[in-house]
């Protein structure tokens, strides 16, 4: 203490017997003190996270299929980088892109927003996935107000798909899985109906709808473009990856 009142000068203490406290001189340095103390603390912590993201890419998809076929992508190209990828809604991927909080997301559309660099990545078609037994097996396409109010199986971990197919089919009773062995399970034992996409099937083989004729749906919602959109002012830091898909 008495070292600290040499460096600055001046008496901070008052000194009685058996007794020290501080005076007004004291009290201005503590609180200058704990300024200082919170704005290094506030330093290190910011100057951590700055090098963590110069490190790391957040990457954020609206569904499985994009999402693993870009980020294979992602992971070769940027060896040297942690890839951070995960499935959220759209609004939170948009959101967590202004933010900051990724620097990669992909969206089932074009985002009307000239301050986002985007490009296609892909395509997905969602189809009725019908056991062999249903009375509609033999229609070439179905719509979504056609099978609204039949019981379906549903796989949860399906991204912007789940809240489409709900919302769509808003009489239908929804026998929802988390887990992807259950799921595959239920659909080759049950008779209830489930969906599927050309792309899931292609990546996954054909075995994971055996014994289900495959319908495509004519809603326009059930056909979506893929987009990687980054930040404009992040393109150039993305121009391979953008190259690639």
């Amino acid at each position: 203490m008495k070292k600290i009142e040499d460096i600055l000068g001046v008496p901070l203490f008052d000194r009685q017997r058996n007794k020290i406290t501080l005076n007004a001189n004291g009290e201005l340095a503590a609180d200058y003190a704990r300024q200082i103390l919170e704005l290094q603390t506030r330093m290190i912590s910011q100057v951590r996270e700055l090098d963590r993201k110069q490190r790391t890419i957040a990457f954020g998809a609206c569904a499985p299929i994009p999402r693993d076929s870009v980020g294979r992508i992602l992971s070769n190209v940027y060896q040297n980088m942690s890839i951070l990828t995960e499935t959220k809604g759209i609004k939170e991927l948009l959101n967590g892109l202004y933010a900051d909080d990724y620097q990669l997301i992909i969206l089932p559309f074009k985002a009307d927003d000239a301050s986002l660099y985007q490009k296609a990545c892909g395509s997905e078609q969602l189809l009725f996935a019908l056991p062999e037994d249903h009375p509609y097996v033999n229609r070439k396409t179905l719509s979504f107000k056609d099978m609204d109010g039949q019981n379906m199986l549903l796989f949860f971990d399906i991204g912007f798909w789940f809240d489409l197919t709900t919302e769509k089919m808003p009489n239908s009773r929804f026998l929802v899985q988390t887990d992807i062995f259950s799921f595959n399970e239920l659909v080759s034992a049950s008779t209830l109906p489930s969906f599927a996409t050309k792309e899931a099937v292609d990546m996954m083989g054909s075995d994971s709808v055996q014994g289900r004729i495959l319908i495509p749906i004519t809603d326009k919602e059930a056909s979506v473009t893929y987009y990687c959109v980054c930040k404009k002012e992040n393109q150039y830091r993305f121009r391979t990856l953008f190259s690639l898909i």
